[in-house]
């Protein structure tokens, strides 16, 4: 599942890059930002919690004071690398849940609009195949499930069901037309308007 979300990361990260100048005071621009910033951020949290479990170690980057890369690895012991994978998987199923319920309904209304717009289709439809995925990797990364539907709704007791009917009493039913009693009414608004304005 991270190598199909790291997939779709990195085809966010080409469109941002290609398009972010073009598109940056654009109304979706906001949302595709939201959404490439948070789906690195669920990356990142799910290579802590494999490099965590897999080597009881933690890897960071920090930059130093003339700006080059530093990288600084932190070895753990087994109770401060399981309260870290437990802190760490807790922020991540946060994270998807906030992705899957704000942000992806979000981001596909407005990349919606990109496809109504019809000046850049291709874009549009990358974007929805994005969300598309995206959303789909996440539901089997998301360790609650949500709520099962019922197959069949069961009707309450109480409930009228109504009467069977055949096809042929439908065709020899007659139709009465409902009467329209806001005529009357119609008719005596408009005599106390005329009076009011002197027609």
């Amino acid at each position: 599942m991270e190598a199909a979300l790291l997939n779709e990361y990195q085809i966010a990260h080409l469109v941002y890059h290609r398009d972010s100048k073009q598109h940056r005071s654009s109304l979706w621009w906001k949302h595709f930002n939201i959404f490439h910033r948070r789906l690195r951020t669920v990356l990142q949290l799910c290579i802590d919690i494999d490099e965590i479990t897999g080597k009881r170690q933690l890897s960071s980057l920090r930059f130093t004071r003339s700006h080059f890369p530093k990288f600084q690895k932190r070895t753990l012991s087994a109770t401060q690398a399981a309260q870290l994978v437990q802190r760490k998987k807790q922020q991540l199923q946060t994270l998807i849940n906030y992705l899957l319920q704000r942000i992806l309904p979000a981001c596909y209304y407005r990349f919606y609009a990109v496809i109504e717009l019809g000046q850049y289709l291709a874009l549009g439809f990358t974007l929805m195949g994005l969300v598309a995925k995206t959303r789909a990797i996440l539901l089997q990364m998301r360790s609650v499930p949500a709520p099962e539907p019922d197959p069949e709704p069961q009707l309450l007791q109480e409930e009228e069901v109504g009467e069977l009917i055949a096809p042929a009493e439908l065709v020899n039913a007659s139709f009465e037309e409902p009467r329209n009693e806001n005529k009357k009414k119609r008719n005596k608004s408009r005599k106390t308007i005329d009076d009011i304005f002197g027609f």
